[in-house]
Protein backbone atom coordinates (compact mmCIF):
# COMPACT_ATOMS: atom_id res chain seq x y z
CA UNK A 1 0.00 0.00 0.00
CA UNK A 2 1.47 3.36 -1.04
CA UNK A 3 1.12 6.72 0.72
CA UNK A 4 -1.70 7.87 -1.54
CA UNK A 5 -3.78 4.77 -0.78
CA UNK A 6 -3.10 5.21 2.94
CA UNK A 7 -4.25 8.85 2.85
CA UNK A 8 -7.37 8.04 0.86
CA UNK A 9 -8.28 5.21 3.22
CA UNK A 10 -7.67 7.20 6.40
CA UNK A 11 -10.67 8.15 8.52
CA UNK A 12 -10.84 11.20 10.82
CA UNK A 13 -10.29 8.89 13.79
CA UNK A 14 -7.07 7.59 12.23
CA UNK A 15 -5.85 11.14 11.56
CA UNK A 16 -6.42 12.11 15.20
CA UNK A 17 -4.69 8.96 16.43
CA UNK A 18 -1.67 9.48 14.17
CA UNK A 19 -1.59 13.18 15.08
CA UNK A 20 -1.32 12.30 18.78
CA UNK A 21 1.44 9.82 18.03
CA UNK A 22 3.31 12.37 15.91
CA UNK A 23 3.05 15.01 18.64
CA UNK A 24 4.39 12.58 21.24
CA UNK A 25 7.17 11.50 18.86
CA UNK A 26 8.30 15.11 18.26
CA UNK A 27 8.19 15.84 22.00
CA UNK A 28 10.24 12.78 22.87
CA UNK A 29 12.77 13.41 20.10
CA UNK A 30 13.16 17.01 21.25
CA UNK A 31 13.75 15.89 24.85
CA UNK A 32 16.44 13.43 23.80
CA UNK A 33 18.22 15.84 21.46
CA UNK A 34 17.96 19.02 23.54
CA UNK A 35 17.95 17.68 27.12
CA UNK A 36 19.43 14.19 27.47
CA UNK A 37 22.14 14.80 24.89
CA UNK A 38 23.51 17.62 27.06
CA UNK A 39 24.95 15.08 29.50
CA UNK A 40 27.36 13.26 27.12
CA UNK A 41 28.13 16.50 25.24
CA UNK A 42 28.86 18.55 28.39
CA UNK A 43 32.38 19.94 28.37
CA UNK A 44 33.77 22.47 30.82
CA UNK A 45 37.43 23.13 30.12
CA UNK A 46 38.10 25.87 32.67
CA UNK A 47 38.66 24.64 36.21
CA UNK A 48 40.29 26.10 39.28
CA UNK A 49 44.01 25.50 39.72
CA UNK A 50 43.57 25.05 43.48
CA UNK A 51 41.10 23.22 45.68
CA UNK A 52 39.22 25.41 48.19
CA UNK A 53 38.38 24.23 51.69
CA UNK A 54 35.20 22.15 51.84
CA UNK A 55 32.63 21.59 54.58
CA UNK A 56 31.00 18.17 54.15
CA UNK A 57 27.36 18.02 55.26
CA UNK A 58 25.90 14.50 55.56
CA UNK A 59 22.10 14.29 55.50
CA UNK A 60 21.05 11.46 57.83
CA UNK A 61 17.95 9.98 59.42
CA UNK A 62 18.27 6.76 61.44
CA UNK A 63 21.71 6.16 59.90
CA UNK A 64 23.55 4.85 62.96
CA UNK A 65 25.08 1.97 61.00
CA UNK A 66 26.46 4.35 58.36
CA UNK A 67 27.83 7.11 60.63
CA UNK A 68 31.04 5.85 62.23
CA UNK A 69 32.23 9.34 63.13
CA UNK A 70 31.12 12.95 62.95
CA UNK A 71 33.05 16.14 62.15
CA UNK A 72 31.37 19.49 62.81
CA UNK A 73 32.78 22.70 61.29
CA UNK A 74 31.36 25.99 62.60
CA UNK A 75 31.71 29.09 60.44
CA UNK A 76 32.64 31.80 62.96
CA UNK A 77 31.57 34.92 61.00
CA UNK A 78 34.12 34.39 58.23
CA UNK A 79 34.51 37.10 55.61
CA UNK A 80 36.50 35.00 53.09
CA UNK A 81 35.61 31.80 51.18
CA UNK A 82 35.70 29.58 54.29
CA UNK A 83 32.34 27.90 53.95
CA UNK A 84 32.16 25.91 50.66
CA UNK A 85 29.56 23.20 51.37
CA UNK A 86 29.32 19.71 49.84
CA UNK A 87 26.12 17.78 50.52
CA UNK A 88 25.78 13.99 50.56
CA UNK A 89 23.54 11.33 52.10
CA UNK A 90 24.68 9.02 54.88
CA UNK A 91 24.15 5.91 52.74
CA UNK A 92 26.41 7.24 49.96
CA UNK A 93 30.15 6.73 49.86
CA UNK A 94 32.85 7.97 47.45
CA UNK A 95 34.51 5.51 45.09
CA UNK A 96 37.95 7.16 45.35
CA UNK A 97 40.09 9.29 47.64
CA UNK A 98 39.87 12.19 45.18
CA UNK A 99 36.12 12.78 45.52
CA UNK A 100 36.38 16.09 47.40
CA UNK A 101 39.22 17.37 45.25
CA UNK A 102 37.45 16.62 41.97
CA UNK A 103 34.29 18.36 43.13
CA UNK A 104 36.12 21.34 44.68
CA UNK A 105 38.16 22.11 41.56
CA UNK A 106 34.95 23.17 39.78
CA UNK A 107 34.27 26.11 42.10
CA UNK A 108 35.11 29.50 40.59
CA UNK A 109 33.94 33.10 40.59
CA UNK A 110 31.22 32.16 38.09
CA UNK A 111 30.31 28.63 39.22
CA UNK A 112 28.84 28.54 42.71
CA UNK A 113 26.97 25.22 42.37
CA UNK A 114 28.65 21.93 41.39
CA UNK A 115 26.66 18.78 40.60
CA UNK A 116 28.09 15.26 40.81
CA UNK A 117 26.89 11.75 40.07
CA UNK A 118 25.75 9.01 42.45
CA UNK A 119 25.19 5.47 41.13
CA UNK A 120 23.98 2.23 42.67
CA UNK A 121 26.13 -0.70 43.72
CA UNK A 122 25.99 -3.13 40.80
CA UNK A 123 25.51 -6.40 42.68
CA UNK A 124 22.56 -5.26 44.77
CA UNK A 125 21.11 -3.39 41.79
CA UNK A 126 20.71 -6.56 39.75
CA UNK A 127 19.95 -8.85 42.71
CA UNK A 128 16.87 -6.67 43.33
CA UNK A 129 15.85 -6.24 39.67
CA UNK A 130 17.07 -2.67 39.60
CA UNK A 131 13.82 -1.08 40.83
CA UNK A 132 15.28 2.43 40.69
CA UNK A 133 17.77 2.12 37.85
CA UNK A 134 16.02 4.23 35.19
CA UNK A 135 15.55 8.01 35.20
CA UNK A 136 16.13 8.16 38.97
CA UNK A 137 15.28 11.63 40.33
CA UNK A 138 17.04 12.79 43.46
CA UNK A 139 14.98 14.78 45.95
CA UNK A 140 15.07 16.59 49.28
CA UNK A 141 16.30 19.95 50.48
CA UNK A 142 19.48 19.80 48.38
CA UNK A 143 17.48 18.96 45.26
CA UNK A 144 15.07 21.84 45.82
CA UNK A 145 17.93 24.25 46.49
CA UNK A 146 19.53 23.33 43.15
CA UNK A 147 16.21 23.58 41.34
CA UNK A 148 15.54 27.07 42.71
CA UNK A 149 19.05 28.51 42.34
CA UNK A 150 21.02 26.73 39.62
CA UNK A 151 21.32 28.33 36.18
CA UNK A 152 23.34 27.65 33.06
CA UNK A 153 25.85 30.29 34.17
CA UNK A 154 26.41 29.57 37.86
CA UNK A 155 26.38 25.75 37.73
CA UNK A 156 29.10 23.25 36.80
CA UNK A 157 28.96 19.44 36.53
CA UNK A 158 31.72 16.99 37.47
CA UNK A 159 31.66 13.61 35.68
CA UNK A 160 35.08 12.10 36.36
CA UNK A 161 34.94 8.56 37.86
CA UNK A 162 36.97 9.78 40.87
CA UNK A 163 34.16 12.18 41.79
CA UNK A 164 31.40 9.53 41.82
CA UNK A 165 29.67 8.20 44.89
CA UNK A 166 27.73 4.95 45.31
CA UNK A 167 24.52 4.21 47.18
CA UNK A 168 22.67 1.04 48.14
CA UNK A 169 19.32 0.64 46.33
CA UNK A 170 16.17 -0.36 48.14
CA UNK A 171 15.93 -4.15 48.48
CA UNK A 172 12.13 -4.52 48.35
CA UNK A 173 9.46 -3.12 46.06
CA UNK A 174 7.52 -1.74 49.04
CA UNK A 175 10.57 0.21 50.23
CA UNK A 176 11.17 1.51 46.70
CA UNK A 177 7.56 2.74 46.49
CA UNK A 178 7.96 4.55 49.81
CA UNK A 179 11.19 6.14 48.58
CA UNK A 180 9.58 7.34 45.36
CA UNK A 181 6.71 8.90 47.29
CA UNK A 182 9.27 11.00 49.17
CA UNK A 183 10.93 12.00 45.89
CA UNK A 184 7.61 13.02 44.34
CA UNK A 185 6.63 15.03 47.41
CA UNK A 186 9.73 17.19 46.87
CA UNK A 187 8.94 17.49 43.15
CA UNK A 188 5.70 19.31 43.91
CA UNK A 189 7.83 22.24 45.11
CA UNK A 190 9.86 22.54 41.89
CA UNK A 191 9.67 25.67 39.81
CA UNK A 192 6.65 25.62 37.43
CA UNK A 193 8.87 25.28 34.36
CA UNK A 194 10.61 22.22 35.81
CA UNK A 195 7.29 20.58 36.70
CA UNK A 196 5.97 21.21 33.19
CA UNK A 197 9.06 19.70 31.55
CA UNK A 198 8.94 16.59 33.75
CA UNK A 199 5.21 16.14 33.18
CA UNK A 200 5.63 16.63 29.43
CA UNK A 201 8.23 13.86 29.28
CA UNK A 202 6.10 11.39 31.21
CA UNK A 203 2.81 12.20 29.47
CA UNK A 204 4.33 12.20 25.98
CA UNK A 205 5.91 8.82 26.65
CA UNK A 206 2.59 7.35 27.75
CA UNK A 207 0.85 8.79 24.67
CA UNK A 208 3.65 7.53 22.40
CA UNK A 209 3.38 3.89 23.47
CA UNK A 210 -0.42 3.91 23.76
CA UNK A 211 -1.02 5.37 20.30
CA UNK A 212 1.73 3.21 18.75
CA UNK A 213 0.04 0.02 19.97
CA UNK A 214 -3.39 1.23 18.85
CA UNK A 215 -2.09 2.29 15.42
CA UNK A 216 -0.43 -1.08 14.87
CA UNK A 217 -3.71 -2.83 15.71
CA UNK A 218 -6.26 -0.81 13.77
CA UNK A 219 -4.74 2.02 11.69
CA UNK A 220 -3.30 2.10 8.14
CA UNK A 221 -0.49 4.28 9.49
CA UNK A 222 1.23 1.34 11.23
CA UNK A 223 4.26 1.26 8.87
CA UNK A 224 5.05 5.02 9.06
CA UNK A 225 4.48 4.99 12.82
CA UNK A 226 6.73 1.95 13.23
CA UNK A 227 9.45 3.61 11.15
CA UNK A 228 9.31 6.80 13.24
CA UNK A 229 9.43 4.78 16.46
CA UNK A 230 12.46 2.91 15.13
CA UNK A 231 14.23 6.24 14.53
CA UNK A 232 13.37 7.36 18.07
CA UNK A 233 14.54 4.05 19.52
CA UNK A 234 17.87 4.25 17.68
CA UNK A 235 18.35 7.86 18.83
CA UNK A 236 17.59 6.84 22.40
CA UNK A 237 20.05 3.94 22.32
CA UNK A 238 22.87 6.10 20.98
CA UNK A 239 22.31 8.90 23.51
CA UNK A 240 21.90 6.46 26.42
CA UNK A 241 25.11 4.66 25.45
CA UNK A 242 26.99 7.96 25.25
CA UNK A 243 25.63 8.98 28.65
CA UNK A 244 26.56 5.62 30.19
CA UNK A 245 30.13 6.02 29.01
CA UNK A 246 30.27 9.51 30.46
CA UNK A 247 29.00 8.25 33.84
CA UNK A 248 31.11 5.08 33.76
CA UNK A 249 27.98 2.87 33.81
CA UNK A 250 27.90 -0.47 32.02
CA UNK A 251 24.66 -2.30 32.77
CA UNK A 252 21.78 0.15 32.42
CA UNK A 253 21.02 -0.01 28.69
CA UNK A 254 18.77 -3.09 28.68
CA UNK A 255 16.91 -2.14 31.92
CA UNK A 256 16.30 1.33 30.51
CA UNK A 257 14.62 -0.11 27.42
CA UNK A 258 12.49 -2.56 29.39
CA UNK A 259 11.35 0.04 31.93
CA UNK A 260 10.83 2.89 29.44
CA UNK A 261 7.12 2.20 28.69
CA UNK A 262 6.34 1.12 32.26
CA UNK A 263 8.06 3.76 34.39
CA UNK A 264 5.85 6.81 33.67
CA UNK A 265 2.69 4.79 34.32
CA UNK A 266 4.15 3.43 37.56
CA UNK A 267 5.29 6.86 38.71
CA UNK A 268 1.91 8.35 37.81
CA UNK A 269 0.18 5.69 39.89
CA UNK A 270 2.49 6.37 42.83
CA UNK A 271 1.86 10.12 42.51
CA UNK A 272 -1.92 9.65 42.47
CA UNK A 273 -1.81 7.33 45.48
CA UNK A 274 0.34 9.89 47.33
CA UNK A 275 -2.16 12.65 46.60
CA UNK A 276 -5.01 10.45 47.82
CA UNK A 277 -3.16 9.53 51.01
CA UNK A 278 -2.40 13.21 51.69
CA UNK A 279 -6.04 14.22 51.28
CA UNK A 280 -7.17 11.30 53.43
CA UNK A 281 -4.73 12.18 56.23
CA UNK A 282 -5.83 15.85 56.05
CA UNK A 283 -9.48 14.82 56.31
CA UNK A 284 -8.74 12.65 59.32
Amino acid sequence: MNIREIIEGTLLYDWILFGLFLTAFITQMGIYLFVFLKLPMYNRKKKSVFSPGISVIICAKNEEHNLEFEVVVVNDSSTDDTDHVLLSDADCYPVSDHWLQRMALNFSEDHKIVLGYCGYEKALFFDNIGFAGHYHLISGDDDLFVNQNATGLNCAVEFSPESHTLSLPETTFRAWIKQKKRHLSAGSHYKPGSRIRLASEWISRIILYTTLIWICISSPWSIPAGALFGILLLTRLVIFKMGMRRLDEKYLLLPSLLLDPVFPILMGTIWLSSRFEKKYQTWR
